[in-house]
C-alpha cells in the first residue's frame, strides 16, 4: 500500500541556491507538469505503460496499437497515466510515475521513489520499508540548491509515520517533496515528488 508521506531536512541556501526564473518550469530528472507525456513511451520502452480513460475519452479497441492509443489519449483525452519503470531503465531513484490528465493537460504529476519490495528480505518490517527509499536529503539538497529553500509546512502524523511537506512554487506551478520518518526512528527518506497547479 502506497502512503504519501512528507518530510525533509531544510537545506540552507547556497550561492547557487537561487529561485528559478518565473518562466522556467520546476523540473526533476527531466519531469515537469508541462512536459509532453507521450515522450515517456520512447524514453522507457521496456517499462509498463497504462492509461485508464475517463468519461469522454474513447477506450482502446482491439485493432489499435496500445502505444499509439496512449499517445493520442495523452494529447487529447482525460484519464490516469501510469508508468512502472523497468529495473534496466530506473534512474534518479524513480520507480513509478502517475499523472492525472484532463483534455490533454496534466493536472497532477506524481513521481514515486519507492523501490519494489524484495520478497526474500528478512529485515524487520520498518527497516525494510526504510531501505526501499533514498535518504530524504539526497533529493532535497539538489532541489534546494537549484530552486532555493522550500517552504516548510507543519508536520503531521499518520499512525506511526511522521510527515512533512516541503514546497517550491514558481508562477502557477507547485512542486512538493514528500519524505517520511517512522516514529522513534532517525532515518528520513524521500517518498516522492508531486507537481501540480499553484
Amino acid at each position: 500500500m502506497r502512503v504519501l508521506l512528507m518530510c525533509g531536512v531544510v537545506a540552507a541556501l547556497t550561492p547557487y541556491g537561487m529561485p528559478a526564473a518565473p518562466n522556467q518550469p520546476l523540473v526533476f530528472a527531466g519531469f515537469h507538469r508541462d512536459m509532453d507525456l507521450a515522450t515517456l513511451l520512447d524514453r522507457y520502452p521496456r517499462s509498463s505503460h497504462e492509461f485508464s480513460p475517463r468519461a469522454g475519452t474513447a477506450a482502446q479497441t482491439s485493432q489499435q496499437d496500445p502505444h499509439a492509443w496512449i499517445r493520442q489519449s495523452l494529447r487529447n483525452g482525460s484519464g490516469t497515466y501510469i508508468v512502472r519503470i523497468a529495473p534496466a531503465e530506473m534512474h534518479d531513484h524513480l520507480y513509478y510515475v502517475q499523472t492525472e490528465v484532463h483534455a490533454g493537460v496534466v493536472d497532477r504529476l506524481w513521481l514515486l521513489f519507492e523501490k519494489p519490495a524484495d520478497p526474500a528480505s528478512r529485515q524487520p518490517a520498518i527497516i525494510s520499508m526504510e531501505s526501499r527509499y533514498p535518504p530524504c536529503n539526497e533529493v532535497l539538497a539538489p532541489l534546494s540548491a537549484k530552486y532555493g529553500q522550500p517552504q516548510a509546512l507543519e508536520s503531521s502524523f499518520e499512525e506511526a509515520l511522521e510527515s512533512f511537506p516541503y514546497v517550491w512554487t514558481n508562477g502557477g506551478e507547485k512542486m512538493t517533496l514528500q519524505c517520511g520518518r517512522y516514529e522513534g526512528r532517525k532515518a528520513r527518506f524521500a517518498i516522492g515528488l508531486t507537481f501540480e497547479k499553484h
